[in-house]
């Protein structure tokens, strides 16, 4: 996962360094998660296996749905309010992968 490039990116698209800064940050907290998880994954493994569709719906009902279990992202803040941006900063990081041929 090339985080620094997704950082660049989110600048050029006019985002604030504080803002593309928490989506670098939480995106690499996803990946620590799927890394170290059961399943033993990654974020780039499910954007090739299929962009993110089953891992985008592990975020459903505050991450309290049985995709998370089985994906058991324990150090995720399951169950709160701002499970949500991880999966913000996942949506766009698929923009990133789907506009960047080197991404």
């Amino acid at each position: 996962m090339n985080t620094i490039l997704f950082k660049i990116w989110l600048l050029e698209k006019g985002y604030s360094p504080k803002v593309a800064s928490d989506n670098t940050c939480r995106l690499k907290q996803l990946d620590k998660a799927l890394i170290e998880s059961s399943i033993s994954s990654s974020v780039d493994y499910e954007y090739n296996k299929d962009h993110c569709k089953e891992l985008l719906s592990c975020f459903s009902k505050k991450g309290n749905n049985p995709v998370m279990d089985m994906y058991n992202l324990v150090s995720l803040p399951i169950g709160k309010n701002h499970i949500h941006a991880y999966k913000l900063a996942l949506n766009k990081y698929i923009q990133f992968k789907n506009g960047c041929s080197n991404g």
